[in-house]
């Protein structure tokens, strides 16, 4: 991992007067839940990434390409899914998110990212992976619902909560220790990258399917920045990670070999990332003891051009149930229009008419021709 090497504010102290804490550049969340962005300038252009701990290096898309210089080595990158790449290395140009710059020794990996843009809904161009919060420290508020960023520097606070140690890292992204009933302590990383709850490698999964500890549920779709995959899920019956505990939590059959705690989760917590450090603080938020919201859609939308398409249908699902179609465009739901929206608030969108448990059209266009698909909500 890189050095500590973050960005220090310079301030002439008298004698007898007190260090001045730094400022952490304040990013907004959405109401919806969705990936952590930031603006990235280069060269006074803004361009949108996420921030995603799965990711051992920065990503830029083949749209920014311009701005490295020649490869300075390639290397085998391996993603959060497991899935391994040899791939040529970059140092990255000048940029900031806000006052705050990039390491220029971080490693940037040149990918196109359409897929990503197409699975996410956003103009993305890059992501900001481990290099970046090796030397800043990342704080996630879902409550007041703000992003913020301090340079490595600063002094840990009070309010960031208990202090969990990072166990060590897995495919270079940070791990803590979870607990699952009867069972050794599991390494599981910590994964700004994954929209869901918790995703468990297929061996451990399994264990506790037959230790009755999962009750399984199906299949769901679940997007991830690579690709679209149909998992087997289910609900765990106890998870402890520190002094937390929580019951019923919905749990992913992972296709690769490493368990992973996502968004979902962490949006029971203020979660303040100090990986510099060792350590990701949790301070319990409003949702710490919440039941999760067991609304499946059983789609999966992509953004194509400036339509919200219906990639793949969950046969028996709901919107298999309700007559949504493979190659559906979907325009509005409970007329709220969706063709521009981020994918993740389309599917907010679709969760909240089906949770208002009334009845709801869902306008779509099907071979050319827009029609209505009357549902009678949650019901």
């Amino acid at each position: 991992m890189n050095a500590l090497i973050g960005c220090l504010l310079t301030t002439t102290l008298c004698q007898g007067d007190e260090p001045t804490r730094p400022q952490p550049v304040v990013l907004r969340l959405p109401h919806y839940h969705d990936l952590l962005y930031a603006a990235v300038a280069i060269e006074g252009q803004e361009h949108q990434f996420v921030l995603d701990t799965g990711s051992q290096v920065h990503v830029f898309d083949h749209r920014l390409k311009s701005y490295l210089g020649p490869p300075i080595r390639t290397a085998r990158t391996v993603d959060s899914e497991g899935i391994k790449s040899e791939t040529e290395l970059f140092h990255p140009p000048i940029c900031q998110v806000e006052k705050l710059e990039l390491s220029p020794n971080a490693a940037v990996v040149c990918v196109d990212l359409e897929p990503v843009r197409q699975a996410i809904g956003k103009e993305i161009e890059g992501i900001l992976g481990m290099p970046f919060f090796a030397t800043h420290v990342v704080q996630v508020d879902f409550d007041q619902r703000k992003l913020r960023i301090w340079p490595g520097s600063v002094t840990p606070s009070s309010d960031w909560g208990e202090a969990v140690p990072v166990a060590g890292f897995v495919k270079h992204s940070p791990a803590v220790y979870a607990d699952f009933t009867g069972l050794p302590d599991e390494p599981i990383t910590i994964d700004t990258g994954f929209r869901g709850t918790i995703s468990l490698r297929s061996g451990l999964y399994d264990q506790l399917v037959s230790r009755s500890e999962i009750n399984p549920l199906g299949t769901t779709y679940r997007t991830t920045l690579n690709q679209g995959v149909l998992l087997a899920e289910g609900t765990l019956s106890t998870i402890k990670v520190a002094g937390n505990t929580h019951h019923k939590l919905t749990v992913e059959r992972s296709q690769s070999d490493s368990s992973r705690i996502g968004l979902e989760y962490l949006r029971r917590y203020k979660a303040t990332f100090d990986v510099a450090r060792g350590r990701i603080h949790l301070a319990r938020g409003f949702d710490y003891d919440s039941p999760e919201d067991d609304i499946r859609l059983g789609v999966r939308f992509l953004r194509k051009i400036d339509a919200t398409v219906v990639d793949e249908v969950e046969p028996n699902g709901w919107a298999d149930s309700v007559g949504i179609e493979t190659g559906d465009e979907v325009l509005a739901v409970g007329g709220r229009t969706t063709s521009s929206k981020p994918i993740a608030e389309v599917e907010w969108t679709f969760e909240n008419a089906i949770r208002s448990d009334r009845e709801l059209v869902i306008r779509v266009r099907r071979a050319g021709k827009p029609i209505s698909l009357p549902t009678d909500g949650g019901k």
